[in-house]
């Protein structure tokens, strides 16, 4: 079956992933420069809105009508606001492990005018493996049909991509997205990641990053590329392509990508497992709805806010 749904018809769906505030700016220059390194540059302005992949997955899935379970790790010395957020959204702030002492993520975006961004992010506290699954094993995992494993540090999304398959007796469709560790990532981890999940989404970048160090041929990978049609590479070799519907708006591409994995895995938790890939054709289109619609506000988690009442 699809998973369990609770009394106000919302299927539950796991996020394991950051919390952060981000700080976001716009800039006149390129980023990318041919030849030259960009050493600095001036910014437009400076806003800041809550974001991290975890909590902006969770955001759009519970717009959309989801029960997300934000599985996430944040700082207490400034987490409250972010705190009060989950409530005001009907996301169970009790499975953030709050930190004594310590300090919530950030992430630096700046992005110039052609969409293309820098981000420097801070991850916040990083608990240990052992804290990490002991803090898993607290969370209520079996109503979840798909477990979203959001970028985090390497070693925390590898001990919870191998927790759910080991432990969890109902095998979630375990969906894996490197985000902005993608081109990071040591070979000794991406080929145990790669392995440990069903599905891989990501951009062209950072699934090409990927491929430098591992095979991803046996693996279902969902490949987005700005407006360019969204590329499904199935195991064994087949490949399949989706178009994506133009907008006009632009107005901040911050957080597309999570919004675009929250409208995908929301539709597909629609549907019975069986028919999970023969289901991409919609869940794309949703997602992709959903990307467009984040790309029209600024922010990550300012889109959609007026289905929530």
């Amino acid at each position: 079956m699809a998973g369990s749904i609770d009394k106000q018809g919302r299927h539950s769906i796991a996020v394991v992933g950051a919390l952060a505030y981000d700080q976001i700016s716009r800039t006149d220059a390129s980023l990318i420069q041919s030849g030259a390194h960009l050493l600095n540059c001036k910014l437009l302005d400076l806003a800041q809105a809550f974001g991290g992949c975890g909590g902006n997955i969770a955001y759009t899935l519970a717009c959309l009508g989801s029960k997300p379970l934000l599985i996430s790790c944040s700082g207490e010395a400034d987490d409250g606001e972010y705190m009060q957020r989950l409530k005001h959204f009907d996301i169970d702030e009790n499975a953030c492990l709050r930190v004594s002492g310590e300090s919530t993520a950030r992430a630096i975006i700046v992005t110039d005018p052609t969409g293309h961004q820098f981000t420097g992010f801070y991850p916040g506290p990083v608990p240990d493996i052992a804290q990490w699954v002991q803090h898993l094993r607290r969370a209520d995992l079996a109503p979840c049909p798909v477990f979203i494993q959001a970028p985090y540090p390497p070693q925390l999304m590898l001990a919870s991509l191998q927790y759910a398959t080991s432990t969890l007796a109902h095998q979630p469709l375990k969906i894996w997205c490197p985000g902005q560790y993608a081109d990071q990532l040591e070979p000794t981890h991406a080929g145990p990641l790669v392995q440990a999940a069903d599905w891989i989404v990501g951009n062209q970048y950072e699934i090409a990053s990927l491929q430098r160090h591992t095979d991803l041929a046996h693996k279902l990978v969902i490949r987005t590329q700005g407006a360019e049609p969204v590329t499904v590479n199935y195991p064994g070799g087949a490949m399949e392509s989706f178009k994506v519907e133009q907008t006009t708006t632009l107005v901040d591409p911050t957080g597309c990508g999570d919004a675009f994995i929250a409208g995908l895995v929301h539709e597909l938790c629609a549907t019975p497992r069986p028919d999970w890939e023969g289901s991409l054709g919609p869940a794309i289109a949703s997602g992709c709805a959903a990307a467009a619609s984040c790309l029209g506000a600024s922010g990550s988690q300012n889109h959609l806010a007026t289905t929530m009442t």
